[in-house]
């Protein structure tokens, strides 16, 4: 079944609709897409004639090579791959076509590196260096501390809201990828802190509570990453990194810290099944009968 670039174009639109409506998807997961499929129609008009034929596995495999060629990661092209496997599947349901082989198409092999994290004691370090004599500063340190102590993507920091703190319950639902939600717990100390913090901001039952931008949150880190002369690179997802190392150095299993961190598949999680070389020496001291 070929589609000529109109055709293309308005189940393109079609599609990203679909995506915001039916799948649920994030504006960011979204953006992705969009950003991909956009690659996608500029080579199908220009190397393809302004065609695309639903079957014609080629074609797909030919823009993956060329972007391969300009010096794409295999995740990028993964994350390609899988959006116009997500486009074609769409239009095979609204066309309502037999299975198409594009499908079947593998995608390429990834090195799996282990996540970067923070040292406990280089957490408790830069929260530490963080003073709390203005509201600024009592933002940034709750900011980090809440990444940190709940394992958050900087998304679902920043769209917290009032009414998603359970007092009673010592819970916090956070809305992640897909606006799938999930219940996380929090300990008193940093729930006072969250509760301090609401009621010192006049923040209302449906309000933000941190009215700030991803954008902000990674110059927010940074910035006290340096202060506190961490060498890492200090970014947002440097601390859920931080949080599922330190709970599996201490003893979580991994289903469980996939439920915390809202992970949809379990092989996600499997990255931070690892403990550093200096952690293992000292359990090695300690527990060593020699």
């Amino acid at each position: 079944m070929k589609m000529d670039l109109e055709k293309i174009g308005i189940s393109l639109r079609r599609y990203v609709l679909f995506l915001a409506a039916e799948k649920g998807l994030a504006k960011n997961s979204i953006d992705s897409q969009k950003n991909d499929l956009r690659i996608f129609y500029a080579f199908i008009k220009r190397r393809q004639g302004g065609i695309f034929d639903l079957y014609k596995v080629s074609a797909v495999i030919e823009l993956i090579n060329r972007e391969k060629e300009k010096g794409k990661k295999a995740s990028s092209l993964n994350r390609l791959l899988s959006s116009i496997k997500g486009y074609v599947s769409f239009c095979l349901g609204e066309y309502e076509a037999p299975f198409s082989p594009i499908l079947k198409i593998e995608s390429l092999k990834t090195s799996k590196h282990l996540p970067v994290y923070l040292k406990e004691v280089e957490v408790n370090k830069l929260l530490s260096r963080i003073k709390t004599e203005n509201l600024e500063e009592k933002r940034d340190l709750l900011i980090i501390e809440v990444l940190y102590a709940l394992g958050l993507r900087v998304s679902e920091l920043c769209g917290l809201l009032r009414r998603d703190i359970d007092e009673v319950g010592r819970l916090v639902k956070v809305t992640g990828k897909g606006q799938k939600q999930r219940y996380i717990p929090i300990y008193d100390s940093l729930l006072k802190k969250m509760k301090h913090y609401i009621e010192e901001n006049n923040i209302e039952e449906g309000d933000k509570i941190f009215k700030i931008t991803r954008q902000k949150v990674w110059l927010i880190v940074k910035q006290r990453g340096v202060e506190a002369g961490i060498k890492e690179n200090v970014h947002p997802h440097l601390f859920r990194h931080s949080f599922a190392s330190h709970m599996i150095q201490r003893g979580a299993k991994i289903r469980e810290i996939q439920e915390l961190l809202g992970h949809s598949d379990v092989q996600t999680t499997e990255i931070y099944a690892h403990l550093d070389k200096s952690y293992l020496k000292d359990i090695l001291n300690r527990k060593h009968t020699l």
